[in-house]
């Protein structure tokens, strides 16, 4: 009996271990990969070593004509049981241009982002707050008045004062939904202008790094990251913007609990350098208007992330001026299943660059990262326990949002 009940407790345990094996592989694996034309999927191991995919290389190729080609293949558990169904992007093969010069960023909001609520005195004496009574919070961002788009603080300010005392009508997008609130102007008693009580900003302007463009189609992608607004929190939505030159003046290096920075500024003559489209997690993107003076460096091959090694590359950034220097790091941890901005864990090994900055600083972000003669990725953050210390995105994940 006693051998029966071990037995059986020894099936039971084995069970319940391969079941929760089986599951954390499965959530594991992610639903959704990217890989160049013509590569192998069977190449790259999902978790470990125990997920693989079948050969796709002559489905890749075949529809290679497609830009990008979409389909779904299996991911299988250690290669031969079906585990999971995965919708594959494919990538033509891309020669870009890296770059790692810094770049001043001007973005314009997509309507006004509402960044603080207030409150004032009105006529009556009466502390009130027409924006927080109509129900509008922090973080919406105010699309229309009136039925019509609203397109900078100044515009919105006016209707505001026309409409004195009227009520009207406001959209707003909160999220991803879209809703719509009364708001009730009250003139205040300080200067006699109607206001509504809420904060609001159409625009933001930085210093970053350009990582590449693309020769053929005059695309390019900066940063590695999404600008986010620092008083909401959230990526900005954007209805366009520009970049234009930027120059280095002077660094505050990085030290253990306090993030260094790349202090610069715009160059002067204000002349643009490409006409930016879009803010995403992974990087703002646009077209070059002036590729001529944005880098001299030779073009290079993108490499998938399943080319990447752990070991040395390089990164090319500028940290005085505008002049690009290459520096050595190492790439210590590889996340293949990663399609966010913390893809790679590197650490700057180039005596040179640490005595210059202490290590990875605010404005080296979207610095290209090259290994075996190919461009890889980018730099994105910084450890601030560690300044020498970091992430990086993969260049396929940058590659996607000018597909």
């Amino acid at each position: 009996m006693q051998k029966r009940s071990r037995l059986r407790k020894i099936v039971f345990f084995s069970a319940v271990f391969c079941l929760v094996f089986l599951s954390v592989i499965y959530l594991k694996t992610p639903g959704q990969v990217t890989t160049f034309e013509g590569e192998n999927l069977s190449e790259r191991p999902i978790y470990g070593s125990y997920t693989a995919f079948p050969s796709m290389h002559q489905v890749a190729a075949q529809t290679a004509e497609q830009t990008p080609a979409q389909y779904q293949t299996t991911a299988n558990i250690f290669g031969i049981v079906p585990l999971k169904t995965v919708n594959v992007d494919v990538i033509p093969k891309t020669t870009l241009i890296p770059v790692g010069k810094p770049i001043g960023v001007k973005l314009y909001t997509k309507g006004l982002l509402v960044i603080g609520l207030d409150s004032f005195e009105n006529q009556d004496g009466k502390t009130v707050s027409p924006a927080n009574d109509a129900g509008l919070k922090v973080g919406d961002v105010i699309l229309e008045y009136q039925s019509t788009p609203v397109e900078n603080i100044d515009g919105f300010m006016e209707t505001v004062a026309e409409r004195g005392n009227g009520t009207f009508d406001v959209k707003i997008m909160r999220g991803e939904k879209e809703h719509h609130v009364k708001i009730k102007p009250s003139q205040a008693k300080s200067d006699g202008t109607y206001k509504i009580g809420a904060w609001v900003r159409d625009s933001t302007a930085g210093i970053g790094t350009l990582t590449f463009y693309n020769p053929e189609t005059q695309k390019f992608v900066a940063l590695g990251h999404g600008i986010v607004d620092s008083d909401v929190g959230a990526v900005y939505n954007v209805s366009g913007g520009e970049i234009e030159p930027a120059t280095i003046l002077s660094i505050s290096k990085g030290q253990r609990g306090i993030p260094g920075e790349l202090k610069g500024i715009f160059a002067s003559g204000g002349v643009s350098l490409g006409h930016v489209d879009g803010n995403t997690p992974a990087g703002i993107y646009g077209t070059v208007s002036n590729a001529e003076i944005i880098s001299s460096h030779e073009p290079m091959e993108a490499a998938s992330r399943n080319m990447i090694q752990e070991g040395p590359a390089t990164i090319l950034c500028a940290v005085h001026g505008e002049e690009v220097e290459e520096y050595g790091i190492e790439i210590q941890k590889i996340m293949p299943n990663d399609e966010g901005s913390k893809s790679m864990i590197l650490k700057i090994t180039d005596p040179q660059l640490i005595t210059k900055t202490g290590g990875i600083v605010q404005g080296m972000s979207g610095s290209p990262i090259l290994q075996n003669g190919k461009i890889i990725g980018a730099v994105t953050h910084v450890f601030v326990n560690d300044p020498t210390r970091g992430y990086g995105i993969f260049i396929d994940t940058m590659l996607d949002l000018i597909q």
